[in-house]
């Protein structure tokens, strides 16, 4: 959604964000940072071909109304760190793409929190 128009990428990135954060989002958004559109398909081929290599800890948060990745794609997503015996998937209800900036972040943080504390962090 990089080259988008602010309504299009509100749409792909918020569900219960504030409205003066999506504002605020809006005027820092760089429309194509660094040339992502050109290399995005590239690395995601790649970046999946490796995650069974991971051996360390997952935690794999995604929001329960991502419009670019809708539940089921995190137990989907959690089924290639084949390498890894320890992968988490948090799912925060009423949460878009843009999981930082949502009403709910308190939340992300709050678990975040938990997990590394669980593993020592």
């Amino acid at each position: 959604p990089f080259g988008a128009t602010n309504d299009q990428f509100n749409a792909a990135m918020f569900h219960s964000a504030d409205p003066a954060v999506e504002a605020a989002a809006d005027d820092m958004r760089n429309p194509d940072p660094c040339g992502d559109d050109l290399s995005l398909a590239q690395t995601i081929v790649v970046d999946q071909l490796l995650l069974a290599t991971i051996r360390t800890p997952v935690l794999l948060v995604y929001g329960d109304n991502d419009p670019l990745f809708p539940p089921p794609d995190g137990t989907l997503q959690r089924l290639h760190f084949l390498g890894s015996s320890n992968v988490t998937l948090k799912q925060i209800p009423d949460t878009g793409h843009a999981i930082t900036l949502e009403a709910s972040h308190l939340t992300l943080v709050a678990d975040m929190s938990a997990w590394l504390g669980a593993r020592g962090f």
